[in-house]
């Protein structure tokens, strides 16, 4: 079964997800609907169930030894796991801020290389780049090693390997963390920017509430492995409906255990 065309961006319906892994429960009874083109910001302390989410909805997690799921994962109103894997890797885009060449040509070609031709690669490539906002700083050294150690750049070189095959759903999975404020600032404006265009679902997963504030429509409170309270955002911030909520958005985690969950949905 396949998913919508290139480029749609792709509707995201989690149901009833629950994840163990190693006997440990990380997520419980996950529910979250994030329309087509839209953004869902997940806010979460450390440790809280972000990531194996993401990895679940791109079908990374499954590969982790000791894992065990049930539930139901839909992306474009089609289960995942009825997806030949590799469409659904190009169409469900995780970004991994990991190296896998030495140069920023080959950073975002190595995507590219089972997917088109080499006679088009040179011109995608470009095009990733300049989505990423990259493109002048790399464009007169693009097979030259780049610092794999400049935080920023590489993020941003695999931001541009990921947006190369157009995913019509992004999965960010707290992609500032370690960056200073002009880091943040800067991939922040280029993922804003990204999804002008309208051919992206975004989820972005933060441990910072006013990151999530400036990047999505909609957010989630994810806490030790439940979602705790959804809604607007603005409609969040200024009025939370669970202790624990609240405790996150000021800063005060003594309530982040023991309240009642309350999910609220607009």
């Amino acid at each position: 079964m396949n998913l919508p065309d290139i480029p749609e961006p792709l509707s995201l319906s989690v149901q009833k997800l629950n994840v163990t892994i190693a006997g440990q429960q990380r997520l419980s009874n996950i529910n979250i609907e994030v329309s087509a083109g839209s953004a869902l910001g997940i806010m979460s302390p450390l440790h809280a169930g972000t990531s194996e989410l993401l990895w679940a909805i791109n079908r990374l997690l499954p590969e982790v030894s000791g894992v065990k799921m049930s539930g139901h994962i839909l992306v474009g109103g089609t289960n995942i796991n009825q997806v030949p894997l590799s469409l659904l890797r190009q169409r469900v885009g995780l970004l991994i801020p990991v190296p896998l060449a030495r140069t920023p040509y080959g950073e975002v070609a190595t995507a590219l290389r089972a997917k088109v031709s080499s006679a088009h690669t040179d011109d995608l490539v470009e095009k990733a780049m300049r989505r990423a906002g990259i493109w002048r700083q790399v464009r007169d050294s693009l097979h030259q090693e780049y610092n794999h150690d400049d935080p920023i750049l590489l993020r941003l070189l695999c931001l541009a390997r990921t947006l190369a095959l157009n995913p019509g759903l992004l999965l960010l999975d707290d992609p500032t963390r370690g960056l200073d404020i002009l880091g943040r600032a800067r991939f922040e404006e280029v993922i804003l920017k990204a999804m002008t265009a309208g051919d992206i679902t975004l989820v972005w997963g933060t441990r910072e509430p006013d990151q999530a504030g400036r990047v999505a429509d909609k957010v989630a409170f994810l806490c030790a492995g439940e979602i705790v309270e959804t809604g607007h955002t603005r409609s969040l911030f200024e009025h939370p409906v669970d202790p624990r909520t609240e405790s996150f958005l000021t800063g005060d985690y003594r309530s982040l255990s023991g309240a009642k969950k309350v999910v609220k949905s607009e």
